[in-house]
C-alpha cells in the first residue's frame, strides 16, 4: 500500500488505480477516517493529530484506572491534615501514602502496558509513514538559468515550500520539518527502542521461566515466539519501519536506490526467517515466509516499473509493452493472489482446528456437562504444575483444550494468572487439584517442587501427566521417579497411575477426558461432602463416543492368544472384561494342557466338527507388538504362532503398543 507514494511509482489511469486501494486494507487504522484533513484545519494539524491520538487513548484509559487510587492517597493526606506536625502517627501516615501512590503509578503502567503494545504496534507504520512523507518531496524547475527549483511535500502541495539548491524555507514547513525531526523519536525510533527495553528488562524472568508482573504485561511482545528468539519483534519492527519509512532519507535524485535496497533487505529477511523459523507454530513460520517472499518479488516489480519510466526501449524489452502499465498490472494481481492465498490457508487452518477440536464433555449418567460451581475459598478448578523448558506448549495444550470440553473451569497457568511468584503456594490451596506434568528437569526445578510440597500440605488430588516423548523432553517414568525427593515420592506416586500425554488427536481427546474426570472429581470433593462425592458419578463421555459397552458381536468370535507373547494375555484379558459378550471368547495356549503349540490348537479346530466350528466362530490371532516380542528365548515363538492362523486362514490381528 506504500509502493506508490513511498518509492515513487506512477500508478497507471483508469480502472487499475482503482484495484490498488484494495491493497491499503492495513492503513485503517488512519486519521482520516474519523479526522479528515479538511476538518483539522489543514496539514500540520493532520500530523499532530495522526502522531498523537494513540497516546491520548493510551492516557484516558490509563488516568480512569488510576483516578480511583489517587482519590484514596488524597482523602488519607487530607485527613491526616487534622494530625500535628511531629507526631509519629503522622510521619508514618505519609511514609504509607507515599508507599501507596508510587503503588498505584507502578499498577496503573502495568495495566496499561498491554494496551500500549497493542495500539502502538497497530499504528506505528502507518503513523511513522505519515511523519516521513513530511520529508519527501516533489521539486518543480523555477528557474533553469540559476539552477533553482521549487519542492512542495508531496501529500499537499497547497502547504510548504523548499527552494533549493539554496534549501530556503517557508516558516510554516520550517515549523512542520522541526515537528517531523520530533515525531521520528517519538515513533519509528521511540517504539523499537520501547519494545527493545521492555524485552531486555524482562529477559531474566522469561529466560529462566519465572514470569513477573513484567514479563506477563509485555506478554504481546514475545510470546508468540520461540523462546531463544523473544527478542524477534523489535527487529520484526525496525524491517517494516525501514521498508516504509526510513527508505525516504534516499534522496529522490536516486529513485531506483530504494526499492534496490528495500529488495535487498526483504530477499535476505526472507531467507533469515526461513532459516531462523522464529515463530513457535509452523503456520505462522509459514505465512511469514512466504510474505517475506511475495515482498520481495513485489519490489522487483518495482524495480522493473522504475525502469520502464526511465526507459520506453528497456521496458519494451520486458514484454511488458512502452509503459509501466502491463507490469504494475502484474505486481497487482501477483499482490491480490497472495492476499486471498493468505486468506484460503488461513480459513483452511481454521477449518482444520475447528474438525480436529474436542467438543463438550458430558456427563455419562445424566447426558449433560458438569456443573463446576467452586466452593468457598477455591479459585481454580485445577493447578497445573510444570517446568518451563519441557512442558510449557503441552500444559497450554492441556488448558486450552481443557476450557474447550469443561465449560466453566477455571485453569491457573503461571504465564496467564502468576502475579507474584513467592504465592505459588497460596495459588496451590486455592485450586481443587493439582496436575503434575512429569518431564524432563521437573524434579530439578526448585518452584516445582514447592508447588508440589505445597499440594501435599494442603492435601491436594494430584493428577499426573507423563510426557513419555524424548523429543517433546520426556523422560522415562522410572527416571523421574529416581530423581524425585525422598519427602514427595510417596505421596506423587502412591496414588496413582500417571496419564501418558499423547498428540494424535483420538488418543489425545482420551487424555483430556481422563484428565477432565480427575478434575471433576475434585471439584465434588471440595465442593460437597466426601462421603456424598463418592456416590455420585463422574465418568465422562463425548457427545457420540462409542464405548465397549455399545459394541455387540452379531456372532461368535474367538480370539487366539500366545503364551509367548509378553502382554498379549494382559490385552486380552482386558478387552474381555471390557466387552462383557458372551458371543466373544478368548483361547490361549496356556489353556492348552500340556499342549503349548499354537499350530496343535488350530489343527484341531479345523479337524472339529461343522457344530463345534460354528461355536468357535470367527477366529483371530492376537500380536501384541512391544520391543520385547521377538526378542529373548522365546522371541521366535509368537513368530511361529503367528504363521499358524495364516496357513489356515484365521485373521490376524495386530495391536501395536
Amino acid at each position: 500500500a506504500s509502493i506508490p507514494s513511498v518509492y515513487d511509482v506512477a500508478l497507471p489511469d483508469g480502472r487499475l488505480a482503482v484495484w490498488v486501494k484494495v491493497l491499503e486494507w492495513p492503513n485503517i487504522l488512519s486519521t482520516d477516517i474519523f479526522a479528515p484533513p479538511a476538518c483539522t484545519g489543514g496539514y500540520f494539524v493532520q500530523l499532530l493529530v495522526t502522531s498523537f491520538w494513540p497516546w491520548a487513548l493510551i492516557l484516558v484509559v490509563a488516568a480512569i484506572y488510576a483516578l480511583p487510587h489517587i482519590l484514596v492517597v488524597a482523602v488519607g493526606r487530607k485527613r491526616s491534615r487534622h494530625t500535628a506536625l511531629h507526631d509519629e502517627g503522622a510521619r508514618s501516615q505519609r511514609v504509607d501514602r507515599a508507599a501507596a501512590l508510587r503503588s498505584a503509578c507502578s499498577q496503573t503502567a502495568l495495566f496499561s502496558l498491554p494496551l500500549t503494545l497493542v495500539v502502538t504496534f497497530c499504528v506505528v507504520t502507518s503513523s511513522s509513514s505519515h511523519i516521513f512523507k513530511t520529508l519527501l518531496l516533489d521539486s518543480f524547475n523555477y528557474d533553469d538559468v540559476a539552477g533553482e527549483s521549487i519542492a512542495y511535500i508531496h501529500d499537499d502541495y497547497s502547504f510548504g515550500m523548499v527552494v533549493r539548491p539554496t534549501g530556503d524555507m517557508t516558516d510554516a514547513y520550517a515549523r512542520v520539518w522541526t515537528w517531523a525531526l520530533g515525531l521520528i523519536a517519538l515513533w519509528p525510533a521511540g517504539v523499537p527502542v520501547l519494545y527493545a527495553a521492555l524485552l531486555a528488562a524482562a529477559k531474566r524472568a522469561i529466560k529462566r521461566h519465572e514470569p513477573n508482573a513484567l514479563s506477563r504485561a509485555a506478554h504481546f511482545l514475545w510470546s508468540d515466539y520461540r523462546l531463544a528468539l523473544f527478542w524477534w519483534e523489535p527487529v520484526e519492527l525496525l524491517r517494516k519501519l525501514t521498508l516504509t519509512g526510513f527508505v525516504l532519507l534516499i534522496d529522490e535524485e536516486h529513485g531506483l536506490l530504494r526499492p534496490l535496497v528495500a529488495l535487498l533487505i526483504s530477499q535476505c529477511w526472507f531467507v533469515g526467517q526461513w532459516a531462523l523459523k522464529p515463530f513457535k507454530h509452523s503456520v505462522d513460520n509459514l505465512l511469514a515466509a512466504v510474505a517475506s517472499m511475495a515482498l520481495a518479488l513485489i519490489f522487483q516489480g518495482v524495480l522493473l516499473v522504475k525502469t520502464c519510466q526511465a526507459s520506453t526501449d528497456v521496458c519494451e524489452q520486458y514484454g511488458f509493452g512502452g509503459s509501466g502499465d502491463g507490469i504494475f498490472l502484474f505486481i497487482l494481481l501477483f499482490s491480490t493472489v497472495t492476499v486471498l492465498g493468505f486468506i484460503a490457508f488461513s480459513l483452511h487452518q481454521l477449518v482444520r482446528s475447528s474438525s480436529q477440536a474436542v467438543t463438550v464433555l458430558l456427563l455419562r449418567a445424566t447426558g449433560a456437562p458438569p456443573e463446576l460451581r467452586l466452593a468457598r475459598g477455591i479459585a481454580y478448578h485445577l493447578f497445573l504444575s510444570h517446568v518451563w523448558s519441557s512442558g510449557q506448549d503441552q500444559v497450554a495444550v492441556i488448558k486450552r483444550q481443557l476450557q474447550l470440553c469443561l465449560p466453566g473451569v477455571r485453569v491457573f497457568l503461571d504465564v496467564d494468572d502468576l502475579v507474584d511468584i513467592n504465592n505459588l503456594e497460596a495459588y496451590v490451596a486455592q485450586s481443587a487439584a493439582v496436575l503434575i506434568f512429569l518431564s524432563k528437569s521437573y524434579m530439578d526445578s526448585r518452584n516445582c517442587l514447592r508447588e508440589a510440597r505445597a499440594a501435599i500440605a494442603n492435601n491436594k488430588p494430584l493428577v499426573l501427566v507423563h510426557e513419555a516423548d524424548p523429543q517433546k523432553g520426556g523422560l522415562p517414568l522410572e527416571d523421574i521417579r529416581a530423581d524425585c525427593p525422598i519427602d514427595l515420592a510417596d505421596f506423587v506416586f502412591s496414588q496413582q497411575q500417571s496419564i501418558t500425554w499423547q498428540r494424535v488427536a483420538a488418543y489425545q481427546q482420551l487424555t483430556l477426558k481422563l484428565i477432565a474426570e480427575h478434575v471433576v472429581q475434585a471439584h465434588l470433593m471440595s465442593a460437597v461432602h466426601p462421603l456424598e462425592a463418592v456416590g455420585r458419578g463422574c465418568m465422562l463421555c463425548f457427545k457420540g463416543e462409542v464405548t465397549c459397552a455399545d459394541l455387540t458381536f452379531a456372532r461368535q468370535v474367538t480370539l487366539l492368544v500366545s503364551a509367548h507373547n509378553p502382554g498379549a494375555d494382559e490385552l486380552a484379558t482386558e478387552l474381555s472384561t471390557a466387552l462383557a459378550d458372551w458371543r466373544f471368547s478368548v483361547v490361549s495356549t496356556a489353556e492348552d494342557n500340556g499342549g503349548t503349540n499354537l499350530a496343535a490348537i488350530l489343527s484341531r479346530m479345523h479337524a472339529a466338527t461343522p457344530q463345534a466350528a460354528q461355536q468357535l466362530g470367527t477366529v483371530f490371532f492376537l500380536l501384541y507388538l512391544t520391543d520385547s516380542t521377538f526378542a529373548g528365548e522365546a522371541g521366535g515363538a509368537p513368530g511361529g504362532a503367528a504363521s499358524a492362523p495364516a496357513r489356515r486362514r484365521v485373521e490376524p490381528n495386530h495391536s501395536p503398543r
